[in-house]
């Protein structure tokens, strides 16, 4: 079963024959489903490609009181934020699983959309100002990048081929069709991003295959620019060094008796070509992230984008920082020893620590006890102070509180856990923060 946006559905009807797509389901957005009798979800815009959706969900047990958010692939804004929190009410987040493409800061755009958009219309207007009988090629997936394309389409309708345009067709409560044509004579024409340049794994211009669609169009053009829209485009010093690249490339015409290229009789008849990287993505950049996290204040961020595991940990303790501490504290409670955190409903434990090892009347309490007090001895506290706190404490919660903050009765300077002068904040922080191994070298 697939639970999807309607234009995703119908981009998956188009791309495939309808028959082979089955079992779906549309869903509108902004508005709450529920699936079975647990299940509660809603679909927001991820204003990433058409048809893209962020997903809050909960289920019953959680639902008073928390809710999870999966980004999907998005492009964080005020407005996605503001129609997140909208649909969260009065519960808190849970779990943000993170579009984190651009997670790595550094390594990720700058630039904002509108200004990227901004800066690819005015690369076009200035060059069919200069020169009416430029080509300029706008490359694209099979869908995304429609800011780009209407945009550009004030100069001059944009061609795309059949393909492309049936896809744009799909597209909900967007006039984007209306900037196309079909029109192969047209100065601007959308094609593959493979046309224009090859990203991975390293950008490199591809001036033949500029010359070559060019040639397919059956009209002779006296300059060509590619503007190659990439969330790479600032990434790395050679990338930025070669964000525009010139060339001179001899035209190859077709033989009409034939159909079979070959290179022009005139070796100096060559193209002039123009190779240009924007700084455009449908993605997040590290920055946008950041707000982002900033403003729902999850207890768990999971990156759900990442090339190993080291870079995975990386992210998630780079984003811990906007993890809402109280909460990551009752998170803490609970995750070391069952209970509620000080959470209604949440279940007691009671603890009779027995001095005697020999004593063997109570065994399963007695096993609990000595859970209980390991996982205190690992967190740092010594065996002593451990024990006299489960005594006294009848809450285990209570009892890592106490120690935590050091108001324990009897809990020495020494008693504490190792790390030196830390806030109960600071070490239920450090305590989910992502654990590298290390590994002894040989």
């Amino acid at each position: 079963m697939i639970h999807c946006s309607q234009t995703t559905a119908s981009l998956l009807q188009t791309v495939h024959f309808e028959s082979e797509v089955k079992n779906i389901t549309v869903h509108d957005l902004n508005v709450e489903y529920t699936i079975g009798s647990e299940f509660k979800f809603t679909f927001i815009d991820a204003n990433h490609c058409p048809g893209a959706v962020i997903v809050v969900y909960s289920n019953s047990k959680t639902s008073k009181t928390y809710k999870d958010v999966h980004c999907g692939d998005m492009r964080s804004s005020p407005s996605v934020i503001h129609n997140i929190k909208s649909f969260l009410g009065d519960n808190k987040v849970n779990r943000v699983y993170l579009d984190s493409t651009y997670g790595i800061e550094g390594r990720s755009l700058v630039m904002k959309q509108e200004e990227s958009v901004e800066m690819a219309y005015s690369i076009v207007k200035d060059e069919l100002n200069r020169n009416p009988k430029s080509l300029i090629l706008l490359t694209c997936y099979n869908i995304g990048k429609e800011k780009l394309l209407k945009r550009i389409s004030s100069l001059s309708p944009v061609y795309v081929n059949p393909r492309k345009k049936s896809m744009l067709e799909c597209i909900e409560n967007d006039n984007v069709i209306e900037c196309v044509t079909d029109d192969v004579g047209g100065n601007i024409h959308v094609v593959p991003m493979n046309v224009g340049a090859t990203m991975h794994p390293y950008y490199v211009p591809n001036y033949r295959g500029c010359v070559d669609y060019a040639e397919s169009t059956g009209k002779r053009w006296d300059r060509i620019v590619c503007v190659v829209g990439t969330g790479w485009a600032e990434v790395g010093g050679w990338n930025e060094k070669n964000k525009v690249c010139e060339g001179r490339v001899p035209r190859e015409m077709v033989d009409g008796g034939k159909g079979v290229m070959k290179r022009a009789k005139d070796e100096d008849d060559t193209v002039s070509i123009e190779v240009r990287l924007v700084p455009y993505s449908e993605h997040s950049s590290y920055a946008e992230l950041c707000e982002f996290l900033k403003a729902l204040k999850p207890i768990k961020v999971l990156p759900t984008v990442f090339k190993d595991e080291g870079e995975r940990r990386r992210m998630e303790k780079d984003f811990c920082r906007f993890c809402d501490r109280k909460e990551v504290g009752r998170e803490f409670v609970k995750k070391m020893f069952g209970v509620g955190g000080g959470e209604k409903g949440g279940e007691e434990e009671v603890i009779e620590l027995n001095d005697d090892d020999d004593d063997n009347d109570n065994n399963n309490n007695n096993n609990k006890d000595d859970e209980n007090l390991t996982a205190m001895m690992e967190m740092g506290f010594e065996r002593n102070a451990s024990i006299a706190a489960l005594r006294k404490r009848k809450n285990v919660g209570d009892a890592v509180h106490e120690l935590l903050s050091g108001k324990e009765e009897g809990v020495k300077e020494s008693s504490k856990p190792e790390k030196k002068k830390l806030s109960p904040g600071k070490m239920i922080n450090d305590f989910f923060k992502p654990k590298i191994k290390k590994t002894k070298k040989s």
